[in-house]
């Protein structure tokens, strides 16, 4: 042993090491006793090893690390000493227990790293969540914009376009023969969070809803009767009218 302190004592001291919190003469004393004892360097990288978990990336440690941390920290069984009073009775009294202010150190900074990694890791999950959410809307675009584009490759489809009064915005419509429709709106403006586009299909006399579609959408599907003689898409407020009284934005026949 090249240090004053027993290897219980050096032992608490673990913990503290692993994560840079000792003082410099506790620091040199398990330096010392680091290169001596093989079972203290193991217990030390078991020790960085879960705040390196912590901090990086919140994820489980290996099973046996937390179970030989936990050992490590739990109060050993006192060591006894007698006693013996003026009439030579002798009464078994356990040694005052010094506090292991290390230990204590080394419990509040992972419990801190634990709440940094549970912040970071929640970071993380909202951030994949976004990425995995634009690369679903990205998929689905690209589907529809495949299917819309067979569309327009059958003989048996409509294409037609609808146009703004100035002709300066268009929209591109395919509609099958079954009633179903792609309707192109990368042409039409953006809208304010609180407008919408709603589309209209004319048959006879009746004017029918749609649906409606946020500015900014790429290929709109819709379903029509095939009979409907022409469409039109007007700017309204959020989630749409019954009826509109606006002039379309676009209108063609079809």
């Amino acid at each position: 042993m090249t240090t004053g302190m027993q290897h219980e004592e050096l032992q608490e001291l673990l913990g503290a090491y692993a994560l840079d919190a000792l003082d410099g003469a506790e620091r040199d004393a398990v330096d010392a006793h680091l290169r001596e004892c093989a079972t203290c360097r193991a217990e030390v990288a078991d020790h960085r090893e879960v705040a390196a978990l912590l901090a990086q990336s919140g994820a489980p440690a290996p099973d046996h690390v937390w179970d030989r941390i936990v050992a490590s920290m739990e109060p050993s069984p006192p060591r006894l000493r007698v006693e013996i009073d003026e009439s030579g009775v002798g009464t078994v009294v356990p040694f005052a227990a010094r506090r292991n202010r290390n230990v204590t150190r080394f419990l509040g900074i992972v419990a801190a790293a634990a709440v940094v990694a549970v912040v970071a890791l929640t970071g993380t999950l909202l951030r994949q969540g976004n990425r995995i959410g634009s690369l679903e809307a990205q998929v689905q675009a690209s589907s529809l914009n495949r299917v819309a584009m067979s569309a327009r490759s059958s003989a048996s489809a409509r294409t037609v376009e609808l146009r703004s009064k100035d002709g300066r915005t268009r929209a591109p419509v395919t509609l099958t023969a079954e009633g179903v429709g792609y309707l192109s709106a990368r042409g039409m403006p953006r809208l304010r969070p609180d407008r919408t586009y709603q589309l209209w299909g004319v048959i006879g006399t009746r004017v029918i809803s749609l649906g409606t579609f946020p500015g900014g959408s790429d290929v709109v599907p819709f379903r029509v009767d095939p009979k409907v003689d022409s469409l039109a898409v007007t700017e309204e407020v959020a989630g749409g009218v019954p009826q509109s009284t606006r002039d379309p934005v676009v209108a063609g026949a079809v």
